[in-house]
């Protein structure tokens, strides 16, 4: 099977990606899942894929059998006593626009349940105590210890960039031919596992 570079199949039609990934899949004998999993990952690294996706975001709108549905429950609703019911058609349309609406999460005010106070005094003398014995108190300090926690910042220093040293890893493979089905395996060309001559690994 001809194996092809990176930076040239990353330039063919989508139709090309998608068989150039099918024979991969038979070469390999990979599974279904990891089958569709390469033909995806291929596509979407093609050079004309971001300008395929901004064409594909516009307005969402339901299906057919969605709308369908709408009407029924529209056309249900009017035969009931209950007024001032829309239109068929103005039930799709509602229905359209609040699937484009701007979700908006609730801000939820997170007050805790146990949190203990004690009032001395009244007046100008009034004071109040947080009882530090309750478990909000405990689970608060435990969190300001592993918070504060700076013995075992020279053991995990540079945890935090992992994540984008891994990122650049798997981009650096990707350029260099090797192909990845899912997380935990990678396809490589012939002779790309081979060791190198010249190279001593004593």
């Amino acid at each position: 099977m001809p194996w092809y570079q990176h930076k040239d199949w990353i330039t063919w039609s989508k139709e090309d990606v998608e068989e150039y990934a099918s024979e991969l899949t038979t070469h390999f004998r990979l599974s279904d899942s990891d089958a569709e999993s390469l033909r995806w990952r291929m596509c979407m690294r093609r050079t004309k894929a971001r300008e395929e996706r901004a064409s594909w975001q516009g307005p969402r709108k339901m299906s057919d059998e969605t709308a369908l549905m709408c009407l029924h429950i529209a056309a249900s609703m009017e035969e009931d006593t209950e007024p001032a019911n829309p239109e068929p058609c103005d039930a799709v349309w509602l229905e359209n626009k609040r699937l484009n609406e701007p979700y908006e999460a609730p801000k939820l005010e997170v007050v805790p349940c146990d949190l203990k106070t004690t009032t001395l005094g009244g007046g100008l003398t009034r004071r109040e105590f947080f009882d530090r014995s309750s478990p909000f108190w405990k689970r608060e300090a435990i969190r300001q210890k592993y918070k504060k926690s700076y013995k075992d910042m020279p053991r995990k220093a540079f945890s935090f960039q992992r994540r984008d040293v891994e990122h650049c890893m798997r981009e650096l493979l990707w350029q260099n031919d090797y192909l990845t089905p899912n997380d935990n395996d990678w396809l490589c060309p012939d002779g790309g596992s081979e060791p190198y001559d010249g190279v001593d690994c004593r």
